[in-house]
């Protein structure tokens, strides 16, 4: 699974499908961006460490409504990843080793670094944010010519077919996306709609947040997190004083995903740096989500929200909640 240019989130999206696949005795080996997460023994995590691709250094606050400040961040990422990703000795080592493999599992979404490992082997991609109508068009729908980071692959791989050609190759594209909350399209046999296939059902609390949430009584818990990569602590203070005097009005407890402690909370807030978001939306006194709109914070809304997006993708992802 090769997933070199992604955000946490997205590898959430592939962790149930590795850990389903290692349940029934596969050898599962992820190439990922970010410190291991799996603890399931048949799930070996090769982080490459590259520092080029960093979005949680990204102030989503300041770049919100400039769309040229975001993908600023990839125009210059995904050609230095690719220059250096296969120069890497791990990366390298599973490159050479890619034929002992039975199948290959590409993140599409700006991971067309990784497609010398599919060529001449049977690959699949995982759509992370649902339909891609780039993809889409790759696979046999609707042409669109825009393309990334060829030149610097052929660089390294002068023999290698245009990656373009490779990504026509895949087998299989599962989307997590649903008909019920995207658009609802016509899709090929090779499209697969899999959305929300990251829920699960709620686990335990730890102790203290059981205590918090079910101490709250009737009127219940509002829960305010925004996702992975946007930083509260990133939130312009004329906004974060904002939540900080609103939450002192309410008769709810407040829990609140924040990474650095605050002066002037209220009493009725919690604040954690990291929090089981699934487990915490599962429990009957949470009364409301405030969220950023993420897709996978919207899949596991089965209660009331209030959606603020953060970033130009999350912008058509809010009105489809409505």
């Amino acid at each position: 699974m090769l997933l070199p240019v992604s955000s946490k989130s997205h590898r959430n999206v592939f962790l149930p499908v590795a850990e389903a696949l290692a349940d029934r005795g596969h050898k599962i080996v992820m190439l990922v961006n970010h410190p291991p997460a799996s603890k399931h023994p048949n799930v070996l995590e090769i982080n490459h460490e590259l520092p080029d691709f960093r979005v949680e250094n990204l102030n989503m606050f300041e770049t919100r409504g400039n769309t040229a400040a975001v993908f600023g961040l990839f125009q210059k990422a995904l050609p230095a990843i690719a220059s250096k990703l296969y120069k890497v000795p791990k990366v390298k080592e599973l490159y050479d080793k890619r034929k002992e493999f039975d199948l290959i599992v590409i993140n599409h979404m700006f991971n067309e670094v990784a497609y010398p490992f599919a060529h001449e082997m049977p690959f699949i991609t995982i759509a992370t944010p649902g339909m891609d109508y780039r993809q889409s068009a790759v696979l046999g729908n609707v042409l669109n010519p825009s393309y990334a980071a060829n030149n610097a692959i052929s660089a390294q791989f002068p023999d290698l077919p245009l990656l373009l050609d490779i990504e026509r190759n895949q087998s299989l594209t599962l989307m997590n996306s649903h008909f019920t909350m995207n658009d609802v399209l016509p899709l090929l046999p090779s499209q697969v709609e899999v959305g929300a296939m990251h829920c699960r059902p709620g686990k335990p609390l730890p102790e203290d947040l059981e205590l918090w949430i079910s101490g709250a009584g009737s009127e219940g818990v509002v829960y305010f997190s925004l996702g992975s990569v946007a930083q509260g602590q990133s939130m312009p203070t004329k906004y974060r004083d904002m939540f900080v005097e609103a939450f002192k009005q309410l008769k709810q407890r407040v829990i609140w995903k924040y990474e650095v402690a605050l002066e002037g909370v209220s009493d009725n807030v919690l604040m954690r740096k990291w929090l089981p978001q699934q487990d915490i939306l599962a429990h009957p006194n949470v009364r409301v989500f405030i969220t950023h709109g993420g897709l996978l914070s919207t899949q596991e809304s089965l209660l009331p929200l209030h959606a603020s997006p953060r970033s130009p993708h999350l912008w058509g992802i809010s009105p489809r909640m409505a």
